[in-house]
C-alpha cells in the first residue's frame, strides 16, 4: 500500500495545482462537508444519491460504483468522493482495510474520475467497469 499512497500523495497534489482542490487539507475534510450539505434520496430503481445545494446551484453524485458515472452524476462531485473513499482506505488499520482486489477497482474509479474532470472529451459514456484497464497500478503492487 505504500506505493499506492505515494501515488496518491502525487495525485493529490496535482489536484491542487489543477486547481480542482483547494489544498491538500481538503480531502479529510470531503465526507464531512458532503455529510453536513448533502441530503441522500435513492432513485426508482434503489440507487444511492446525494443531491447538493450550493452556489453555484443544485446537484447529485451517485454513491455506488453502479452509478457514481451515471448520466446526471456530477464529475466533480464524483472525483471528491472517490478522493475522500481511497483516502479513508489508505488511512485505514490493515484489518479493517478491504481485499486489494476491491481496493484496485476504488484506484481504477479514482484514477477515471480524475480523466474525466480534466480532459475536454466527453468520456461519460465509457465506464471502467466495462473491464478495460483505465489507470496504472504502482509497480510491485500487483
Amino acid at each position: 500500500m505504500g506505493k499506492y499512497r505515494k501515488a496518491f500523495g502525487t495525485l493529490v497534489g496535482q489536484a491542487v495545482q489543477d486547481e480542482l482542490i483547494p489544498d491538500r487539507g481538503y480531502v479529510v475534510r470531503i465526507f464531512k462537508r458532503l455529510d453536513a450539505s448533502g441530503h441522500p434520496a435513492a432513485d426508482a430503481g434503489g440507487d444511492l444519491w446525494l443531491e447538493m445545494s450550493g452556489a453555484t446551484g443544485a446537484s447529485k453524485v451517485g454513491l455506488s460504483r453502479n452509478n457514481i458515472f451515471a448520466p446526471g452524476s456530477d464529475p466533480h462531485l464524483a472525483f471528491e468522493v472517490l478522493l475522500a473513499r481511497v483516502d479513508a482506505i489508505l488511512k485505514s488499520p490493515k484489518h479493517s482495510r478491504e481485499t486489494m482486489l476491491e481496493f484496485k477497482e476504488d484506484w481504477a474509479l479514482l484514477q477515471y474520475a480524475r480523466m474525466r474532470i480534466s480532459s475536454a472529451a466527453p468520456l461519460a459514456s465509457s465506464s471502467p467497469s466495462n473491464g478495460t484497464a483505465v489507470a496504472a497500478v504502482p509497480a510491485g503492487e500487483n
